[in-house]
C-alpha cells in the first residue's frame, strides 16, 4: 500500500506541482472527485467513498463486505446484490444527514 500511495503522490506532484490532494476540495462534483481518485491503482469504490466521507466531509455511504453482509441479512438489499449494487442502492436511500452522523 505504501508504494501505491507514493505512486499516487508522484503522479499528482508531476501533474499539479504539489504532492497533495487538496485540489479535490475545489472539484465541481463528487463524481469529478471519484473519477480523479479512481484513476489511481488501489483506489477502488470503497476507498473512494471513504475519502469522500471522512476526508472531504461529503455525504457518502461506504459499503464494504461487512456492510454488504449486514444489509443483506436485514433485507435492505436483495441477496443477489454485489457490493457495487448495494452501494448505489444504499446511497440512494440513506438520507444525507445520516451519512455523516
Amino acid at each position: 500500500r505504501a508504494e501505491r500511495i507514493r505512486s499516487m503522490l508522484r503522479t499528482v506532484r508531476s501533474e499539479r506541482g504539489s504532492a497533495d490532494f487538496e485540489f479535490l476540495r475545489r472539484c465541481a462534483s463528487d463524481d469529478e472527485i471519484s473519477r480523479e481518485l479512481s484513476r489511481h491503482k488501489g483506489m477502488g469504490p470503497k476507498t473512494v467513498s471513504c475519502v469522500l466521507l471522512f476526508a472531504l466531509g461529503k455525504a457518502d455511504f461506504p459499503v464494504d463486505t461487512h456492510v454488504l453482509r449486514i444489509s443483506k441479512m436485514m433485507g435492505w438489499v436483495p441477496m443477489s446484490y454485489t457490493r457495487e449494487a448495494a452501494y448505489e442502492h444504499l446511497n440512494g436511500r440513506v438520507p444525507n444527514e445520516c451519512k455523516l452522523d
